[in-house]
């Protein structure tokens, strides 16, 4: 929709500044290969394969660009290069996504052990 024209335009025009920039070192370095390989992605599917294929069974073809749409929130790992705080943050959301994980699981297995234990005795 919208917000996703107006997004890949602005990293369309941060390409283009960076570009204009750096000349021919912006592809020296990783990071820039993969934002460009990013908007490349980005103006295809936004801006060329969108237009062509409005609401056509043959936009199933295209489920593999759909995909690698993902590969953008790999730009937030450039954050934490910079920023330690967000680094720390993660990491501590990591470690509790895990004990998380055994929460789940046991309130799962209680859940289920009542529902054996009601089913005995109602029914």
């Amino acid at each position: 929709g919208v917000s996703e024209f107006i997004f890949t335009s602005i990293f369309v025009l941060e390409f283009l500044v960076k570009f204009y920039m750096l000349r021919c070192t912006y592809f020296k370095a990783a990071w820039n290969n993969l934002d460009f390989l990013l908007v490349i992605i980005a103006v295809a599917d936004s801006w060329v394969i969108g237009p062509l294929f409005v609401d056509d069974d043959r936009m199933r073809n295209f489920l593999l660009l759909r995909i690698l749409r993902l590969i953008r929130v790999l730009r937030i790992l450039k954050l934490l290069r910079s920023r330690a705080e967000l680094k720390v943050l993660l990491e501590g959301l990591g470690a509790s996504l895990k004990s998380m994980v055994w929460v789940a699981l046991l309130l799962g297995l209680t859940i289920y052990a009542a529902a054996i234990v009601s089913v005995t005795c109602f029914a």
